[in-house]
């Protein structure tokens, strides 16, 4: 079972979660903040939720990537939050390209 680290102790935080004695609550505890502030400059309230999500669990898969003596773990986590925040645009890009051009065929038709 992982050991509770103080979120007050950022290097001690960023040291058990990649060595995996920090659980993915202690780390959206000290970050979740941050991380949906940036989600929110860019994205609407259910955009920035779901993006927050998925940047923890994807903090979580990847952790064994994350080195505390290359950065801070919130430094990681914010360049996972712009990559995911751009694909969430990119999809809702699509889908709305997607829309336009079957409302544009129906309206042909």
């Amino acid at each position: 079972m992982p050991t509770r680290t103080s979120v007050d102790d950022p290097a001690g935080l960023d040291a058990a979660f990649a060595s995996g004695q920090a659980d993915l609550k202690q780390a959206y505890d000290a970050h979740g903040s941050l991380v949906f502030n940036i989600c929110r400059k860019a994205l609407d309230e259910p955009g920035a939720r779901e993006v927050t999500q998925d940047v923890f669990l994807s903090a979580w898969r990847g952790r064994d990537q994350f080195d505390p003596e290359l950065g801070t773990l919130a430094g990681w986590l914010v360049g996972i939050t712009k990559r995911r925040i751009i694909d969430h645009l990119r999809s809702e890009r699509r889908h709305a390209d997607r829309r336009s051009t079957e409302l544009t065929e129906a309206v042909d038709a």
